[in-house]
């Protein structure tokens, strides 16, 4: 249900819904570089610390949400959906923080759903 109204919000105001995939195609290589954190989608490219060279560009193309969370950057946070892990009250503020920080500073160009985590959620609402 969640991804639903994503993908509706996304649509009302005409912003792009990506898929994991789909935002890893926004990784440099087409000259376009964009990261996801708590849902939305942003576009850093041209932003001197997301280029070769720069202090971040391992996390061009992807959802940082639990990287952020974590406070890392490994491989195995990034991508990773915030519903596969328990994010502590603390971490979740910082979620917020970031994604506060991140919206004042680059443009939103879309949402990003987990087609196949929203699915097991779901299947674990109906369990209850």
């Amino acid at each position: 249900m969640i991804g639903f109204w994503l993908l509706v919000s996304s649509l009302s105001i005409g912003q792009k819904t990506f898929t994991i995939e789909e935002l890893a195609q926004y990784n440099g290589d087409n000259g376009m570089r964009y990261i996801a954190c708590d849902g939305l989608v942003f576009d850093v490219t041209g932003v001197a610390v997301y280029e070769p060279g720069g202090s971040y560009p391992m996390l061009v193309g992807k959802d940082i949400t639990v990287g952020l969370a974590w406070n890392s950057y490994e491989e195995k946070w990034l991508n990773t959906h915030p519903y596969e892990v328990k994010l502590s009250p603390n971490q979740q503020k910082a979620v917020t923080s970031w994604k506060n920080f991140l919206e004042k500073k680059y443009k939103i160009v879309g949402t990003i759903i987990y087609p196949e985590a929203e699915e097991k959620l779901e299947e674990k609402q109906e369990e209850l």
